[in-house]
């Protein structure tokens, strides 16, 4: 029995690690789309919120939540949260699926030229998008 449990155990934690930083690849795809697009879609808040709802739709799975959009001449800033579910090991009265969160704060310059360029930050585990788009704001919401 507690051999089952261990091995349940290191199951669910590399299915949690596997879905942790498949994160990671729909923080990268969203940044390479936005960029590709010389930042047209980076005019406002409305534009990023519908293309990462666009992105939900075809990415199969992985759920965006974007926390702050802050355009400043040709810089914008997005922190978005991606959400990846994943099914843990078969314990008895466990939930079906799961989910991770993981908080990115996404920095584009050169918005509006043919060169825009992304930089991704992947926060840890323990990171608050909300703490983080509070700090963007100047503290308050």
């Amino acid at each position: 029995m507690v051999t089952l449990f261990i091995s349940q155990q290191v199951t669910e934690s590399r299915r949690k690690d596997a879905a942790f930083h498949k994160t990671e690849d729909y923080a990268e795809r969203h940044a390479d789309v936005m960029a590709e697009q010389s930042g047209a879609l980076l005019t406002d808040q409305r534009a990023v919120e519908a293309k990462l709802t666009e992105d939900r739709r075809t990415a199969g799975g992985g759920i965006a939540l974007l926390h702050v959009f802050i355009r400043e001449g040709s810089t914008a800033t997005e922190v978005v949260q991606f959400t990846q579910p994943y099914e843990p090991a078969a314990m008895l009265l466990s939930p079906a699926l799961t989910t991770v969160e993981r908080c990115f704060t996404i920095v584009y310059e050169a918005v509006g030229t043919p060169s825009v360029s992304a930089d991704v930050t992947a926060h840890g585990k323990d990171v608050s998008c909300v703490r983080i788009a509070e700090e963007l704001n100047g503290g308050g919401p």
